[in-house]
C-alpha cells in the first residue's frame, strides 16, 4: 500500500446510526480501503459498538484474532486471509469519543496488508477526528 495512490471512489452516507463510509481503491483497482466512521450520542455507546464489533471479526471480516492496537480508544485490530481466503484483509477499530471508527483493507491474497500501513492511516484518522471535534 506504500507508493500507491488511491482515490475516492464512493461515498455512502447512512442515518442510524450516522455514518459515512468512503471507499478508496488505488490506481489498478488491486488495494482498496474501506473507511467507515459512525457517530453515537456518547462514547458509552460508541465503546459497546466497537466491543460487539470486533468480536466478530474472526468469522466476518479477517481470519486472525484482534489484538490490541494503539490507536484511538480501545483499539483493535486483525491482519490476514479473508475467511475464505480470495483476499488478503486487515481491519482496525477504534473510538474517539462518540466516534467510532472501522478502517478495513483489502487485497490480492499474495499481497497481503501491512499492519505498519494499517496503524499509520488509523493514527491519521484518528487525529482527523480530534481536530474536527467539537470543543
Amino acid at each position: 500500500m506504500p507508493g500507491d495512490t488511491f482515490s475516492l471512489t464512493q461515498t455512502l452516507p447512512v442515518p442510524n446510526p450516522a455514518r459515512v463510509e468512503g471507499v478508496f481503491a488505488n490506481q489498478n483497482g488491486s488495494r482498496k480501503v474501506d473507511d467507515t466512521i459512525y457517530v453515537y450520542p456518547d462514547a458509552a455507546a460508541a465503546s459497546q459498538a466497537l466491543d460487539a464489533s470486533a468480536t466478530a471479526i474472526p468469522e466476518l471480516s479477517v481470519k486472525a484474532t484482534p489484538e490490541p492496537a494503539d490507536v484511538g480508544t480501545g483499539g483493535q485490530m486483525a491482519v490476514g486471509p479473508s475467511p475464505d481466503g480470495s483476499k488478503a484483509k486487515g481491519i482496525l477499530m477504534f473510538t474517539h469519543d462518540k466516534v467510532f471508527v472501522v478502517l478495513e483493507l483489502e487485497s490480492d491474497p499474495n499481497d497481503p496488508v501491512q499492519p505498519d500501513f494499517l496503524l499509520d492511516l488509523g493514527g491519521k484518522q484518528d487525529e482527523a477526528i480530534a481536530a474536527g471535534m467539537p470543543a
